[in-house]
């Protein structure tokens, strides 16, 4: 049994990956200057350093912070699939809605904190309410 296994096991060796650097670099450029790739950097930065810093939200019991952190990646997720969507647009974006000009990061990141400030009222007062 073991020797058939051996035996079939040299007689088809594993043919190598096929180099696929290009394609792989030209999907990394693409992901780079995708509107809603930025957004989820910016926006995931952003619930971080908002749990980091100890948001002045949350009194410090562990059930207040897990409160917050779930509030703050609801409103990230639903800004982003806003933004996937096109219910939510960014007037600082460039013409093509799907791709972020090289400069515009600082508008990015301004435009996007404020919609995300928007949606976590929103996320909040809906949990609040229910």
């Amino acid at each position: 049994m073991c020797r058939s296994a051996l035996e079939l096991s040299l007689s088809n060796p594993e043919s190598e990956a096929p180099d696929t650097s290009e394609e792989r670099a030209r999907d990394r450029a693409a992901c780079d200057a995708s509107l809603v790739h930025q957004a989820d950097r910016l926006l995931r930065r952003r619930v971080g350093a908002a749990m980091r810093d100890g948001d002045a939200a949350v009194s410090g019991a562990k059930e207040d912070r897990a409160a917050h952190a779930r509030r703050l990646n609801a409103a990230r997720a639903e800004l982003l699939e806003d933004l996937r969507t096109g219910s939510a647009s960014l007037s600082s974006s460039s013409s093509s809605p799907l791709s972020v000009v090289a400069g515009e990061e600082d508008k990015l990141a301004e435009e996007l904190g404020r919609l995300f400030q928007q949606k976590l009222t929103a996320v909040t007062a809906r949990e609040e309410d229910g």
